[in-house]
């Protein structure tokens, strides 16, 4: 795997970075906290999602919600591209799902969960995050780590890396499983002998023969059935169409009956309505008697009033009205009798008076006898002629009398019968109205009678056929068909429950007969396994030895060529022991790393690591170490003794493909291939390439 390109957007002191490699050894440098570290844990996170603290919180940039981190590799020729992302909601950071993307030569699949992601990585590049920790990267303090450590946890430490353990691990595993298996292959031998092989094969073949005579018994059972079930289908499809005929029948029937019994209702309504109108006619008739009775009388009334010497309308009012001239033509004849009374009165008073009188009343002068007989001859021509008006006019007031009496005797009539007569007319018009009434119900009934009869017609032409008898007789005919199916079927579920016994115990027998096979064959089978897993056992215990030899004659070969690639001076000859301890040797004699100096320590502990890594690496993806990633590797040296200065000549001397050391230290970096310069401005990193 080969580094191409980093990409970095909101990461830690990095709003944004772009920084492209190359083969051959790089140096990132600048000073402490400028950011250089923040690479590192982008390579980290954009290949496992994972970050050294224990949460993302130290990742995304402090003010930003979102962060992006994109890694480009070179991996056998293939160019993948990995993409991860961070988003900030509320006060937790997590991936961010819509980010987690792989390009694999230009082709991009996107997933849902951070785990997903890595999956892919594992498949595409075939690495782990322990594999890289401890063969591609190598951090602070870290280079001379397993060289430090006591020989009984290296070799576990590297027994791991190399994944040896699993052979022990499997060993162990086999000796459970061989105990395991002893007891199971005992319980197996147990089993088989619960069956008699030879009974039960007899005992299945008499099953499996009653079961065929019960499967032929219900054949021929089953194709009565079917004959008589098609019988009874056919039957009750007949039915249907004469259940349909009935009901179609039945139907028109019910509607013949429905209008017969409207026809009846409409000829007892025509009759009542006929009967009604000739009761009306009759009535009509006498009340048209008795008006003519009253027009009768009406005009003898009249005549009375004429006799009385009415001569105006023959109308009430104006009878009334000449009445009222009665009245008052009485009242002032009255009233003249009553006037020439008093006069009269008067009169016989003043002839008192003047008959005692001496003198003239008139002009006061004595009277004359011959005059005074002239005055009492003219007062009794006025008493007379007054006694005659008075007389005539009381005649005249019993006449007037008598015809008022009379007239309102007659105006009375009259306005009787002409009420009389006003409501025989009434009765007669409200006759004539009820008479046209009924003429026009009569009218209505005897339409709708037509119409009924129409409609009756009608029904009786539409009236379908229908053989009552020949129902009745398919009825009877599936009743029984009914029954003899019914019966057939009993039988074939009585023959259906015993086939199924059978069925049972013919499975049952098959089954025991087969678990007896299957008991016996797998009691051998198992035995045999049992023998076999006891001979791999062995063998995992014989070559584990061998392939640990393999592997440490491999990784001093390693560590070997890497000693003489960085320190071509040097004449040490480096073994390997069985704890993955070197041994070395000089001019004869041999040393340990203990006594070593310190550059000659970091020469052999750069070498081993190197030479181990590029070992561990092959042993798990079958690929060489091409990628190495220091950090910071001059922490612990200093430039005095130039120890800083010989690391830097050694890692350029180094044939690994691509080599990126992260450093402060500027002599160090003067010796890369290519120097990647970092700054920070403020709380900002940015990049100076030179």
């Amino acid at each position: 795997m080969i580094i191409k390109r980093i990409h970095l957007s909101g990461i830690r002191s990095w709003e944004k970075g772009d920084i492209s490699f190359t083969d051959n050894f790089t140096a990132i440098v600048g000073p402490k906290g400028a950011g250089k570290s923040s690479i590192l844990a982008a390579f980290d996170f954009a290949l496992f999602g994972e970050y050294a603290a224990t949460s993302y919180q130290g990742l995304l940039r402090d003010g930003f919600n979102e962060g992006q981190v994109t890694l480009e590799v070179d991996e056998k020729g293939k160019n993948i591209s990995i993409t991860r992302g961070l988003t900030r909601s509320g006060g937790s950071i997590t991936q961010d799902s819509r980010n987690l993307k792989i390009a694999v030569n230009g082709t991009l699949y996107s997933r849902d969960k951070a785990r997903q992601l890595s999956e892919d990585v594992e498949a595409h590049l075939g690495i782990d995050k322990t594999l890289v920790e401890n063969t591609i990267l190598t951090r602070q303090e870290e280079l001379k780590n397993i060289l430090n450590m006591q020989p009984t946890p290296r070799k576990k430490t590297v027994d791991t890396l190399l994944q040896l353990d699993a052979f022990e691990t499997a060993w162990q595993e086999l000796g459970n499983i061989n105990s395991e298996r002893t007891g199971y292959v005992k319980s197996l031998k147990e089993q088989t002998q619960k069956y008699d092989l030879e009974k039960l094969s007899k005992d299945y073949g008499d099953a499996v023969e009653e079961l065929g005579k019960a499967e032929k018994n219900r054949k021929e059972t089953n194709k009565v059935y079917e004959k008589r079930k098609r019988e009874l289908d056919e039957l009750d499809e007949e039915l249907t169409r004469l259940e349909k005929q009935k009901k179609d029948y039945d139907g028109v029937k019910a509607k013949i009956d429905e209008e017969e019994k409207n026809k009846s209702n409409s000829e007892t309504l025509k009759k009542e309505r006929e009967k009604r109108i000739s009761s009306e006619k009759e009535e009509k008739h006498s009340n048209k008697q008795d008006l003519q009775e009253l027009q009768g009388e009406f005009e003898i009334l009249w005549a009375d009033a004429s006799n009385q010497g009415y001569e105006g309308k023959r109308e009430v009012d104006s009878l009334r009205n000449w009445l009222n001239e009665l009245d008052i033509k009485f009242g002032d004849t009255d009233g003249q009798v009553k006037a020439d009374d008093r006069s009269l009165k008067d009169l016989v008073e003043k002839e008192k008076e003047l008959a005692e009188a001496e003198d003239c009343p008139y002009c006061g002068q004595p009277l004359s006898t011959h005059k005074a007989e002239e005055f009492r001859k003219e007062r009794q021509e006025r008493i007379d002629s007054l006694n005659e008006s008075i007389n005539e006019n009381k005649k005249l007031l019993k006449e007037l009398k008598d015809r008022k009496e009379s007239v309102d005797k007659v105006l009375e009539k009259i306005r009787d019968t002409v009420k009389a007569i006003s409501d025989k007319n009434d009765a007669i018009k409200k006759l004539d109205e009820k008479e046209k009434e009924l003429s026009k119900e009569l009218q209505a009934v005897e339409e709708k009678l037509s119409d009924i009869e129409r409609r009756l017609k009608e029904l009786h032409e539409k009236l379908p056929p229908y053989d009552e008898d020949l129902h009745s007789r398919k009825r009877e005919r599936r009743k029984s068909l009914a029954d003899e199916v019914g019966q057939l079927a009993t039988q074939l579920a009585t023959l259906d429950e015993r086939i199924e016994n059978l069925d049972e115990r013919v499975e049952r027998l098959s089954n025991d007969l087969e678990e007896g096979k299957n008991a016996h064959e797998k009691y051998g089978r198992q035995r045999d396994i049992l023998s076999n897993l006891k001979v791999m056992r062995n063998a995992y215990r014989d070559i584990l030895p061998d392939l640990r030899n393999a592997y440490l004659r491999t990784i001093e070969t390693y560590v070997q060529n890497t000693y003489n690639e960085i320190a071509p001076i040097s004449h040490f000859i480096i073994k390997i022991d069985e704890s993955y301890t070197p041994k070395l040797k000089l001019d004869g004699h041999w040393r340990e790393y203990r006594d070593l100096s310190g550059g000659e320590r970091t020469d052999v502990s750069l070498a081993y690591r190197i030479g181990l890594g590029n070992s561990i690496y092959e042993a798990r993806t079958g690929l060489p170490l091409e990628l190495l990633i220091l950090d910071e590797p001059t922490e612990s040296l200093g430039n005095e003794d130039k120890s800083i200065e010989r690391l830097a000549r050694m890692l350029s001397r180094l044939k690994v493909r691509q080599v990126i050391a992260i450093t402060h230290d500027q002599t160090f970096a003067r010796f890369a291939d290519n120097t990647i310069g970092i700054r920070k401005i403020g709380n900002k990193s940015e990049l100076i390439l030179s």
